[in-house]
């Protein structure tokens, strides 16, 4: 047959391959006809809980003919399913939810579209005999930590900073900044939602009772336009609410009020679903509880963070008194009188999938009051003895406004963002003695800003970032010293009045582009061109004895200065191996400098170069060691340079030499952690280095009459290295948890007293111990002990802080607790000594559970005032008594919704 058909002529061959293709054609047609015929059935419905409320993240399986096809519920309960239909077929339905007994459901299909209707799901109840839990405290998954808050917290905790000062790596600073693991947060999220700009706004005011679980999310991006393009080394922090039916409207209010007039009235607020997502934050309290903090003294680890107004050459925080930055007693809160008022509305509005409103507002007022008496005691002549009465009043009024507009297409993202800023300090010191007079410092300062970022994806590979931003800065300061006796001035001059006035004016204006690319590892290629003019004016008057005014023109002064930048910059890393990474950031900076006061004129074109490499080498999955080298150049902080007026004498300053463009700084350092999740502990080791060969030197001037300052820069090296380590380690076998906190920080300070620089060495030591045994299922408890040493280097001279506390909570009943806070605050300041006891007394009882709670407090229970023994000697004797904490009653009532 083969042979026959290949014999076979053309045109036998020809009518063969025509019948093979008809065949063909009609075989395909009955195929494709009987494909199209396939009919489907669209079926929906909604799942409920017996209590009627609609279920999400319900899992809905059909199962016909071994086949599967899944669906799940949305916030709304609402579902929809599409199969193939067949009539008269059954299909088996299964609910199924973690929080609820499954339920199953059988159908006959007799249309295409079918609504089910509601399903209700009952709430799951176990009956075990006997169950054992080992409840992991954290977990580790990729590049997210997930800490569980409930076994962290206690009943004292009122806010999430207090408890994250629990949780191992977690380090949270007086002033509320918060690093992990030694590195500093970007933000707080709720549920993925970023609503706030400033996140102590958040960790200082939400409740832990509000949170389940808590993120730490290493190598963050916000832009997912730039998703795998760069090597992002910021992390942020995310908080899971408690809630697994997920009803996302949720909050608290309080009430409390107590003896002596005092009250602390508040609540919060927090509305999110898949549109709005809301924060509204309220507070009144004259207890001396702080819910709101801008102030940042660590400024080693002080960075822009991404999309926030640039603070490189404008600081955006003001200097003000050390005493205000931080309570007199650090350790302790309600650590000074105070009267605030908090008020935050933020919202994020979601129009669609593409476009994003953020509006975020807050609102801040502050009274604190701090009383010292000093008793002077003359032994020999006790006729001559008097006492001293200060009284400080430190007055901060924020207001503070963030609005953007975000939209994103799958390949780019245009955001719009504006910031205006009003802060204004004031600070009023009186002092009645020999020679009474009275202190008034004013300051104010105004921002706005506004920046448009366009980023575009090209591909999978390469995208690029165009940016323009620009920042309008105004501050103005008022000192003034007024004196009852008159004193005499340069030239013979009597007066009682001095007034030093300062106003700084900076305009600031920068464009960027960015290019990103990836051949084997993320790479980046910025140039950025930035223009600023800066007006400084500053003046000193007096008044007379026959009251007229005078300005004294050797301490009046007026600087401009103008730079012009242009940074070439180069980011790469890369990584060898499955253990070895490397990141190099080499950038090129030209600056244009000019600079001239009364004094001095000067200018300068400067070429700096400005690398930074890192390597990382991962032992194992728990082991990594890390180093960094870098050169930075930045401006010195003209806004502080020239307008520090907080004198405690009766200093005026006086600027002799126009700034420097740009002060270069050498930094490095190696960081070691060992993070074991499943047994729960951790170990950190960081060293870090810092110097400059240009320091600011303030040279002191002292005269019975009048104490004179005079800044300037010299070649005088100034340096920080600051040694860090930190043990963590949760024991399951006791329910234990165990901290070690040590640090050594040495730095040097250069000043000149007399025509001599001296290099003011300083050592610090800073040891820790915190145990949180847990003695019975019903009592929570936490006991530690903070140590703190300081010491002159070259004088030899040292002071230090004992400070031993503890926690206890106790479960009398469901519904019944009670707390304790206890602890002792010891220094030694060789001529000043101070010795203290805090003791706090709580009762908490639930009215209705996860609703009403009652709690009465009995705070400072010995004592309001602190003594301090000042010098002693056969002619003088003096003694110190400082008011630090008032002694007060409180009963409060929080209803949660």
């Amino acid at each position: 047959m083969p042979y026959t058909i290949l014999k076979l002529g053309k045109t036998s061959y020809y009518y063969l391959m025509k019948f093979i293709k008809l065949n063909f054609l009609i075989l395909l047609f009955i195929v494709t006809q009987k494909g199209f015929s396939q009919q489907y059935s669209k079926i929906n419905g909604i799942v409920k809980d017996t209590a009627g409320n609609n279920l999400s993240d319900v899992i809905i399986i059909a199962s016909s003919h071994q086949k599967q096809f899944f669906a799940s519920t949305s916030l709304t309960g609402q579902y929809s399913l599409t199969i193939p239909y067949l009539k008269g077929e059954v299909i088996n339905f299964t609910f199924k939810n973690i929080n609820y007994e499954e339920k199953r459901v059988n159908l006959t299909l007799d249309s295409n579209l079918i609504n089910i209707g509601i399903i209700y799901l009952k709430d799951k109840q176990s009956y075990l005999s006997e169950v054992i839990v080992k409840n992991k405290s954290v977990t580790k998954l990729g590049d997210t930590t997930t800490f569980n808050i409930s076994l962290f917290k206690n009943k004292l905790d009122i806010n999430l900073e207090d408890v994250l000062k629990k949780m191992p790596g977690m380090d949270v600073d007086e002033n509320g900044n918060i690093k992990y693991n030694n590195k500093p947060i970007e933000n707080i999220m709720i549920e993925g939602d970023v609503l706030s700009k400033n996140y102590k706004l958040i960790s200082k005011n939400i409740t832990p009772d509000m949170i389940d679980k808590v993120e730490m999310i290493d190598k963050y991006n916000s832009n997912p336009v730039l998703k795998n393009l760069t090597n992002s080394q910021k992390q942020i922090m995310n908080l899971i609410l408690k809630n697994p039916k997920k009803l996302r409207t949720f909050g608290n209010l309080k009430a409390a009020v107590g003896i002596e007039d005092k009250l602390n009235l508040g609540g919060n607020m927090f509305v999110i679903n898949s549109k709005i997502k809301s924060m509204i934050i309220s507070n009144h309290n004259n207890i001396g509880q702080s819910p709101y903090s801008e102030f940042s003294i660590d400024q080693q680890f002080a960075k822009t963070r991404e999309y926030e107004f640039d603070q490189t050459a404008i600081p955006n925080y003001i200097t003000e008194n050390n005493l205000f930055l931080q309570s007199f007693l650090t350790t302790n809160r309600n650590s000074l009188f105070n009267n605030s008022t908090l008020g935050v509305i933020n919202n994020s509005y979601r129009i669609n999938k593409k476009l994003v409103f953020n509006l975020f507002t807050d609102f801040y007022k502050d009274k604190v009051n701090q009383y010292q008496q000093s008793i002077i005691q003359n032994n020999l002549f006790p006729i001559l003895s008097y006492n001293e009465n200060i009284t400080k009043t430190f007055s901060p009024l924020n207001f503070n406004n963030n609005f953007e507009v975000k939209y994103n297409t799958k390949k780019s993202q245009l955001l719009f963002a504006a910031s205006s800023v009003y802060k204004k300090y004031s600070e009023n010191d009186i002092l009645n003695s020999l020679n009474n007079f009275k202190i008034d410092l004013a300051s104010t300062y105004n921002r706005y800003a506004l920046g448009a970022y366009y980023t575009h994806r090209i591909d999978s590979l390469k995208a690029f970032e165009i940016s323009i931003q620009y920042n309008y800065d105004y501050k103005k300061q008022s000192f003034i010293i007024n004196q009852e006796k008159y004193r005499i001035l340069d030239g013979g001059i009597l007066t009682n009045l001095q007034q030093q006035i300062a106003n700084n004016k900076i305009g600031y204006i920068t464009g960027e582009f960015k290019y990103f690319f990836k051949k084997k590892s993320a790479n980046e290629i910025s140039l950025k061109a930035t223009y600023f003019d800066s007006k400084l004016n500053t003046a000193l008057s007096i008044k007379d004895n026959l009251n007229n005014n005078y300005y004294i023109p050797n301490y009046s002064n007026e600087t401009t200065i103008l730079n012009n930048d242009l940074v070439l910059k180069y980011k790469t890393n890369f990584i060898l191996g499955k253990k070895f990474s490397c990141n190099s950031d080499i950038g090129v900076l030209l600056n244009i400098n000019n600079a001239n006061n009364n004094l001095t004129r000067e200018n300068n074109n400067k070429l700096f170069l400005i690398p930074k490499i890192g390597f990382t080498y991962s032992f194992s999955s728990k082991q990594q060691i890390s180093a960094n080298l870098g050169l930075d150049a930045s401006y010195p902080n003209l806004s502080n340079t020239h307008l520090n007026p907080l004198l405690f004498s009766y200093r005026s300053i006086k600027t002799n030499k126009a700034l420097p463009n740009v002060i270069q700084s050498l930094k490095y350092g190696v960081d070691y952690s060992y993070l074991d999740f499943n047994n729960a502990t951790s170990f950190i080791f960081s060293y870090t280095h810092s110097s400059q060969l240009l320091s600011e030197i303030r040279s002191y001037k002292f005269s019975p009459d009048f104490d004179y300052t005079n800044l300037r820069y010299e070649r005088v090296p100034q340096k920080f290295d600051n040694i860090y380590t930190k043990f963590d380690k949760y024991i399951y076998s006791i329910n234990t948890g165990i901290s070690i906190k040590n640090s050594l920080l040495r730095f040097s300070n250069p000043i000149e007293v007399e025509g001599n620089i001296r290099s003011n060495n300083f050592m610090m030591i800073n040891s820790s111990l915190t145990i949180r045994p847990k003695f019975d299922k019903n009592i929570n408890s936490s006991l530690g002990l903070d140590y703190t040493l300081n010491k002159d280097v070259k004088s030899g001279f040292t002071s230090f802080q004992f400070n031993p506390f503890t926690d206890i909570t106790s479960t009398i009943t469901k519904k019944f607790s009670l707390g304790a806070r206890v602890n002792y605050f010891y220094t030694d300041y060789a001529v000043e000594r101070l010795n203290y006891v805090f003791s706090n007394f709580y009762a908490f009882y639930t009215i209705k559970p996860q609703k009403i709670e009652a709690k009465f407090s009995l705070v400072n229970l010995f004592n309001t005032n602190v003594a301090l023994s000042g010098n002693v000697s056969t002619v003088i004797s003096k003694s110190v008594s400082t008011q630090i904490l008032p002694r007060f009653g409180l009963v409060e009532f929080t209803y949660k919704f």
